[in-house]
Order: C-alpha cells, then structure tokens, then sequence
C-alpha cells in the first residue's frame, strides 16, 4: 500500500525530469548560435580570449554548484565532483595547447 506522500514525490520528480530534458532540448538548439558568437568575439578580439570563455563559464558553473552545495551541507560529495572537474579542465587546458602545434601536426602527402 503506497502512501500518498509517495504519489506526491513521484509527480515531482516526473516534473524534474521534464525541466532537464527542456534545458537538454534548448542547450542543443543554442550550440548553432554559440558557435556564431565565438567567431564574432574572435573578429573582434584575439582567438586566446575566446578559448578563455569556455573556462570563465566552467568557473563560474563551479562556484554556484559550490555554493548550492554548501547550502545544502553536502560538501563531501559536492567536493568529489568539483575535484574531478578540475582535474579534467586542467588536463584538457595543459593538453589543449599541445594539439595546434605546427610541428606536432601530420603533413599531408
């Protein structure tokens, strides 16, 4: 026998599941506009200070997740996913620049 506290949590979590798949649907309809934006800050500015948003907007993502965390005493877990963030930005960021080398690219015959 379920008890209607049940039904009450179920009909919530169905509403938040239809809010994540909107904000998948809308994220995926913005890239085409995202990417039209990066070239005019290129055009306007050097291509360092637009490789640069992607990591101001992962920082920024990172300090509001930090401070919901907080608020919501789950520290501990919210550290573990923060970290492992970190690591991979550093490691995308420190590789990153390896990959444009001229000299490290393959020449066509």
């Amino acid at each position: 026998m379920l008890s209607n506290h049940f039904a009450d949590n179920s009909t919530r979590l169905s509403k938040k599941k239809i809010i994540c798949w909107i904000t998948v649907a809308l994220y995926t309809a913005a890239l085409p506009f995202v990417i039209l934006a990066f070239r005019v800050i290129e055009q306007h500015f050097s291509p360092q200070t637009a490789g640069r948003i992607p990591l101001l907007i992962m920082a920024m993502l990172a300090a509001g997740y930090a401070i919901v965390c907080i608020r919501r005493k789950a520290v501990a877990d919210c550290f573990i996913i923060l970290a492992t963030g970190a690591v991979i930005v550093f490691f995308v960021v420190t590789f990153e620049n390896g990959l444009y080398c001229s000299d490290r690219l393959p020449m066509a015959p």
